[in-house]
């Protein structure tokens, strides 16, 4: 319940969320990466219902993310340099800074 109080609250916030627009990636193995993005915010969601722990680099994903680095976790508040990981059967929802 919590989880999806913060998340609500979050969108309720996100002008990526609400009005911007959707960039798909083809899925690799298991998992599904997609961004929501305008001029003010990028968001990167990535979904892992695998049995494995997925590993991502931003870099590989440089047409939305830019020169940016920093991936800010929504719901935990972690922040990841360079590299990300989505644990198995976890949704990450993450502000790219």
């Amino acid at each position: 319940q919590n989880f999806m109080r913060k998340l609500a609250t979050f969108r309720k916030n996100s002008s990526a969320l609400r009005f911007g627009k959707l960039t798909q990636f083809i899925p690799a193995g298991s998992s599904y990466v997609y961004f929501r993005h305008d001029a003010q915010q990028t968001i990167m969601i990535i979904l892992n219902p695998g049995d494995n722990d997925q590993h991502y680099k931003l870099a590989d994903y440089s047409e939305l993310v830019g020169g940016r680095n920093a991936a800010h976790d929504v719901m935990t508040g972690v922040v990841s340099y360079d590299n990300v990981t989505a644990p198995a059967k976890s949704i990450r929802v993450l502000e790219i800074r």
